[in-house]
């Protein structure tokens, strides 16, 4: 660990960054030259200040390639002189949003029968994903969802999560709520299709059994939601375009969509009985620790001085009701408008 909190530095070596084994590093409480680099300090990890100089290091040598890695020494600046822009752009990582495909875009219709079921859903496209960047790169995306679920989601009370391999998905997809008997999915790491009156049925006498075995209340996992079905007549779903159910909220996804380590193109469903709000932040939270985790596409050219910068490329959907009139699309001009990372910009490539 390296501690140089509370002084009174104005800038850092940018060569810090070649430093492997540093692990910890606390700049917190300097007044830096550079504000960016500051507020970077302030609210974020380690892992993030060292890419932040790494990537200045990367651009400064791009400018000096003579100086065989020797990395030229900045001029003081102006009072006052902003930033260029250009700058911005080499050192922050971002999420790319592109509009909606008149022509190919995913379209979501929600029918009337699930509005007084579970009336709330926005959806989104990420493409270029590398999952298996790291040998922990999937378990860690796994397990943010499940972080989310138990903080911001409350549990499932308030929204869930779901995620589909994209090139499993038969689009144009269907928000319906359907009876429990007549709702057949093929659940999750399951081979064998049920109804949902059955899958619901098990789950419940697992729980049963557990609660006995283990003699206390309390259960785990998929067991703990059970309660939100409670008193439901119908349950809700969403189908694709051959009539499938991909996922059954806030129980299960379909194991026809799940995604592996080699999914590089996901779709992201987000559904909620309290609001439309909750969804969206949560699909905002969700994006934003998916790009801190590092699961962007890299910068292609390494020679080049936005090497090591991130990429999170997000694809418009639009829900609409039966009679295509829209309800939402996400993400929207107003969307990932709260990023409290610095270190992160979002592009709108809007035409």
């Amino acid at each position: 660990m390296l501690d140089m909190s509370n002084n009174k530095l104005k800038e850092v070596p940018a060569e810090l960054s070649e430093c492997p084994k540093l692990k910890e590093l606390n700049l917190k409480g300097n007044k830096f030259s550079d504000r960016r680099f500051g507020k970077l300090v302030e609210q974020c990890a380690t892992k993030s200040v060292m890419e932040y100089l790494s990537n200045n290091l990367k651009k400064e040598r791009a400018k000096n390639p003579d100086k065989k890695g020797k990395a030229k020494s900045k001029e003081k600046k102006k009072k006052g002189q902003k930033a260029d822009d250009d700058d911005v752009e080499f050192l922050t990582d971002s999420i790319d949003v592109l509009h909606f495909d008149d022509d190919d875009g995913l379209v979501v219709s929600i029918t009337p029968a699930v509005l007084s079921v579970r009336p709330y859903i926005v959806c989104c496209i990420v493409k270029n994903l590398d999952l298996q960047k790291t040998a922990n790169s999937f378990k860690q995306f796994i397990t943010l969802q499940t972080k989310l679920h138990d903080t911001l989601c409350n549990k499932r009370q308030a929204a869930t999560i779901a995620t589909h391999d994209l090139s499993s998905v038969k689009g144009p997809l269907k928000f319906d709520a359907q009876f429990p008997p007549l709702l057949m999915i093929v659940p999750l790491s399951k081979q064998k299709e049920v109804s949902g009156e059955t899958l619901v049925d098990d789950l419940m006498k697992e729980a049963e059994q557990i609660r006995r075995e283990k003699k206390r209340n309390a259960v785990s996992g998929i067991h703990k939601y059970l309660d939100l079905l409670k008193d439901k007549t119908q349950y809700p779903c969403l189908i694709d375009s051959a009539g499938t159910v991909i996922s059954f909220p806030p129980i299960t996804n379909s194991n026809n969509t799940k995604i592996s380590k080699e999914t590089s193109s996901i779709l992201i469903e987000v559904t909620s009985s309290t609001s439309l709000d909750v969804c969206k932040k949560v699909c905002d939270e969700l994006l934003v620790k998916m790009l801190e985790m590092g699961l962007g596409k890299d910068s292609a050219d390494e020679a080049s001085p936005s090497a090591g910068q991130k990429t999170l490329t997000v694809e418009q959907v639009k829900v609409t009701d039966e009679e295509g009139n829209l309800r939402v699309v996400y993400p929207s001009r107003t969307d990932l408008s709260a990023v409290s990372n610095p270190g992160i910009t979002v592009n709108r490539n809007y035409e």
